[in-house]
């Protein structure tokens, strides 16, 4: 008797051990693929959009407003403070225009910060291969990418209910370029040329 009790013990631990090594894993790797469904056909699905922002990293705070538009596949950046700078990006190539000091300059975005951030709202399988960790009423997505041939980690968090993109962490050798969004706002529209590269002084 003794015996099989014992032996139902290490059945019922076989069958735990089981369960926990080939059962949870396919659970949790079909929730990060729906997870990463949902998160990609929420930029999908967003026709325009706009937020304040508040940048930190290694040259100090900068504040601003960043635009998307999905119907030109296009980012307005514009930091207001402590300068007043625009960056306007398309797939491959950004506009740079310093305001104050009437500059206009234009850069190919390939394996750029840039580019990062034209991924993360605009390429439809960026969020898969991804680590997806849920909390309570947040998502955190954890992605390694090699930018300029160096791997860059990339930290992005959302609002769980509902889902709304709350911050944007990019890891660089002086620590994380930080974006975090305040007050983003779906229900709005651009005039035409909002989003244009042309030479602003030109106009």
């Amino acid at each position: 008797m003794c015996l099989l009790r014992i032996s139902k013990k290490k059945l019922i631990f076989l069958l735990l051990f089981l369960f926990i090594a080939f059962l949870l894993p396919n659970q949790s790797n079909g929730n990060q693929t729906i997870l990463s469904s949902k998160i990609s056909n929420y930029f999908f699905k967003i026709n325009n959009f706009t937020s304040n922002f508040i940048q930190s990293d290694s040259d100090g705070i900068q504040e601003g407003n960043i635009y998307l538009s999905n119907k030109v596949k296009r980012i307005k950046i514009h930091y207001n403070k402590p300068s007043n700078i625009v960056f306007v990006l398309k797939n491959n190539k950004a506009m740079y225009f310093n305001v104050d000091l009437e500059e206009v300059e234009y850069f190919n975005t390939k394996n750029s910060i840039a580019d990062i951030f034209f991924k993360v709202f605009y390429d439809e399988e960026f969020f898969y291969n991804s680590t997806i960790i849920e909390k309570n009423n947040t998502i955190e997505i954890k992605k390694n990418i090699i930018a300029n041939e160096e791997e860059k980690e990339i930290l992005i968090f959302f609002e769980k209910n509902p889902l709304i993109i709350k911050q944007i962490k990019i890891k660089e050798n002086e620590g994380y370029r930080v974006m975090t969004f305040v007050d983003p706002n779906f229900n709005i529209s651009f005039k035409k040329n909002f989003f244009s590269i042309a030479n602003p002084l030109l106009n």
